[in-house]
């Protein structure tokens, strides 16, 4: 049987309940709530603090609200791609270091090699370094 989350909200506090007054250990609290020993301790505090929001249920990864704080500026990506796709055989170091000679924009090799991937102008079965020549044919 499927507990709501409602029900599986007051089995917790009712667990935590017992557990700050000492009712229960910790290890128990941990075996009921199918825990971690060291989860139990964060959760309890996250109780304390928060109250009953601290048990409900929240989406792992990250937050579509925050953006993301070291993303590269679409400008520089825009350098890397056009530097890319004018010197096909020139890599990321290579790269890396024109961008720091001609526009003076450190950007590690490995950020290089992500945004080439990322775009699919290199490192991936879509990006195509030689192009195939069409066979001729025969006119009729």
């Amino acid at each position: 049987m499927r507990n709501t989350i409602e029900e599986t909200i007051n089995m917790k506090e009712n667990i935590l309940k017992k557990y700050v007054n000492k009712s229960i250990d910790r290890k128990e609290t941990a075996k009921l709530l199918s825990m971690h020993i060291n989860a139990v301790s964060r959760l309890t505090s996250r109780y304390k603090k928060e109250g009953i929001t601290a048990l409900t249920p929240k989406k792992p990864g990250p937050k579509s609200c925050n953006p993301i704080h070291n993303k590269t500026p679409r400008e520089i990506q825009d350098l890397v791609i056009d530097m890319a796709l004018k010197n096909i055989n020139k890599g990321p170091i290579w790269i890396s270091e024109k961008l720091y000679d001609d526009h003076n924009v450190k950007l590690h090799q490995s950020t290089v090699y992500r945004i080439l991937k990322r775009e699919k102008i290199r490192y991936t079965h879509e990006y195509k370094r030689w192009i195939k020549e069409k066979p001729h044919q025969s006119l009729l």
